[in-house]
């Protein structure tokens, strides 16, 4: 395999390389310099990326034929061998993968050995979209597709989080990250059953899309604001801090308290900018809930001041994983200190991301994934899975008596819903609202409020 991109980025890109080549027969040595115009000739294949599309999808090479991937989409995308139900899984190990590449990166790949090699791009489920493709390498094979390649220029791309601990691996000590793209907030301090946590106020700057970043009134500066998780029975102690510009409460939605913790300023108080007040609660009953601020509710929840908080049952789980998704809905225009607040919403977003940038889920064929629902946004949300249906099993923190089937659940402004989903069969299935102009980004689709399950049976190898 030979690499080619950023001379900023050969040194480490050669050290790297050199240490998968090692280990994979098929493909040769790495050369990370820039390529020159006298080296780009008939050996050479160029595929262009654009569109979220490979161009040409199936090329047919000869061994040792150069095969340089050029990136013109504004988004970045990879290059990973193996078919789009291979890349999906975490534990697929590739003969060759590339690095990100942002817009105008390039990357050189040669196969020395003859076969047939699928690839796809794998950011934020690419190939869902039809980013996939397949290298024939043939004795003898008249290269097509032979073009001269423009290495990108140093490009110094930002990464598209200033002021915002919201990226990934940037959580400071106390908050870890989920799978689904959620930060959960460790209890600072645990007195048998008191369990004691720390909130702030950060304003940051948050992606909700590639290229589309937005101010954020974040809890502990993440969107949505950090998970809580507690345990049935807990004596739930929250010390909030004021640390922003506005007065702000934290109203526990769903959860009754007393009315002096219940968040409403005019019922109970505000919390001045600079102040600190400690809510409590018992954590009386298992289920799924959210909390928000109640001062100027309209604006300070748009602005992403919202949270969820799941409290545990005692006894056994009849789940084997959970997930918890927070639906919202965002206007990226909007400003947050206009007088009259008016909001038009145009980007649609679950768990702070709307696809592609939403991840991609696995569950297991013969175990049952709780899905916790919570809907923090001012739409109505009509939540559809293909695939395998699922069971409702709880509404607003109440187990349902009675579970019952569905495939579409309409999930309205403050509710929550518990799903279960118990699959039979593997495949990759979207999860989406129904609504379908809640799946676009200001107005393109797909986008929006969409991601996907990947369902594995182990037992089938799948």
């Amino acid at each position: 395999m030979k690499v080619r991109q950023n001379p900023l980025k050969a040194v480490l890109l050669l050290l790297l390389l050199v240490i998968v080549a090692t280990g994979c027969n098929k493909v040769t040595q790495i050369q990370a310099q820039p390529m020159d115009a006298a080296e780009a000739g008939a050996d050479v294949v160029t595929v262009e990326i654009v569109d979220f599309k490979f161009e040409p999808s199936t090329i047919t090479v000869a061994p040792g034929t150069r095969i340089v991937f050029v990136n013109h989409d504004s988004t970045p995308h990879n290059v990973v061998q193996g078919t789009a139900s291979e890349v999906a899984k975490a534990n697929h190990k590739p003969q060759f993968e590339s690095p990100l590449l942002e817009k105008g990166d390039s990357w050189e790949l040669v196969l020395d050995e003859v076969g047939e090699y699928d690839y796809a791009c794998s950011v934020a489920g690419h190939y869902l979209m039809g980013m996939v493709g397949k290298i024939v390498v043939a004795e003898g094979a008249a290269t097509d597709g032979g073009s001269d390649v423009a290495l990108a220029a140093e490009a110094g791309h930002d990464a598209h989080h200033h002021g915002s601990v919201a990226a990934k691996g940037e959580l400071p000590e106390g908050m870890s990250w989920t799978p689904e793209g959620l930060a959960v907030l460790e209890p600072f301090r645990v007195d048998g059953r008191v369990k004691e946590f720390a909130i702030d106020i950060q304003e940051v700057q948050h992606e909700l899309i590639e290229g589309v970043e937005v101010t954020v009134w974040a809890f502990n500066g993440t969107l949505p604001g950090p998970l809580l998780k507690v345990t049935e029975g807990d004596l739930v102690r929250v010390h909030f801090t004021n640390t922003h510009h506005q007065p702000h409460t934290i109203h526990w939605h769903g959860i009754y308290v007393d009315q002096k913790y219940d968040g409403v300023p005019h019922t109970s108080l505000a919390v001045m900018p600079g102040e600190t007040y400690v809510y409590e609660f018992e954590a009386a009953r298992a289920g799924t809930f959210m909390y928000h601020c109640h001062v100027d509710s309209y604006r300070h929840i748009d602005m992403g001041m919202y949270g969820g908080i799941v409290i545990e049952p005692k006894g056994e789980k009849f789940w084997d994983q959970e997930y918890t998704l927070i639906l919202d809905d965002w206007d990226s225009n909007i400003e947050p200190m206009a007088l009259n607040y008016e909001p038009d919403h145009n980007h649609f977003i679950v768990n702070g991301k709307a696809f592609p940038a939403a991840p991609t889920l696995p569950i297991k064929v013969g175990e049952a994934t709780l899905v916790r629902l919570i809907n923090a946004g001012y739409n109505n949300y009509a939540m559809h899975l293909h695939g395998p249906h699922f069971e409702v099993v709880a509404t607003d923190g109440h187990p349902l008596p009675m579970p019952y089937s569905k495939d579409t659940v309409d999930i309205a402004p403050g509710e929550r819903y518990d799903i279960v989903i118990r699959p039979t069969k593997a495949g990759m299935y979207p999860f989406h609202a129904h609504n379908i102009q809640y799946v676009r980004n200001n107005g393109v689709y797909p986008g929006g409020i969409h991601l996907m399950f990947d369902i594995i049976d182990d037992e089938a190898g799948e």
